[in-house]
């Protein structure tokens, strides 16, 4: 049965897609990778998101910016940092603050916090979160026989940058092999 589009669809395993990647491979290739729904199942930004606005961790330099959001979505502009995010992330269910937007405000909304910390706090809240459960066994077979076969493995992600990197360094990626939304500082 062909699928509306009228493009062929072909599911691979692993074993399928090691045996393409290695016909295809030349030395000096990258092979790069999705985050969340690839690599992973969930989405690490919703869940340090998340964790943010149970928590009370968003710092307060992001209110202004986010309080000037509120404002451009017709929404109350007063409150602390999470209030006002929660308020964003309500809107955005309701579809008054578009898809696109909302996550672009979630690589900001981290603003006042070092690297370094929000590596550290990504890490807590994903162990917590279960995210080692949550790796996709088959590709972890995937990116030890990309690795074997001295191809860069990337990975590309519309999350704030640090949160993935948090997120990634468990399946043995190392900051410079992440690109992705960079967070506020």
């Amino acid at each position: 049965m062909g699928n509306p589009g009228g493009v062929s669809v072909e599911r691979l395993d692993e074993a399928g897609l090691v045996g393409r990647l290695e016909a295809l491979a030349q030395p000096g290739d990258v092979l790069a990778f999705d985050g969340d729904g690839t690599l992973w199942a969930g989405d690490v930004a919703e869940d340090a998101l998340g964790a943010a606005l149970t928590e009370g961790l968003l710092r307060e330099a992001a209110a202004p910016a986010l309080a000037a959001e509120c404002e451009a979505h017709w929404l109350p502009s007063v409150g602390r940092a999470g209030e006002l995010m929660a308020r964003l992330c309500a809107a955005h269910i309701t579809g008054a603050v578009a898809e696109r937007r909302v996550y672009e405000i979630m690589a900001w909304c981290w603003a006042g916090w070092a690297p370094e910390e929000l590596v550290g706090e990504s890490t807590r809240i994903l162990a917590a979160r279960r995210l080692d459960a949550r790796y996709h066994a088959g590709l972890r077979r995937v990116l030890a026989w990309a690795r074997g076969a001295g191809l860069r493995c990337l990975v590309v992600s519309a999350s704030p940058s640090l949160v993935v990197q948090a997120a990634a360094a468990g399946l043995g990626f190392a900051p410079a092999d992440i690109v992705a939304a960079e967070v506020g500082g």
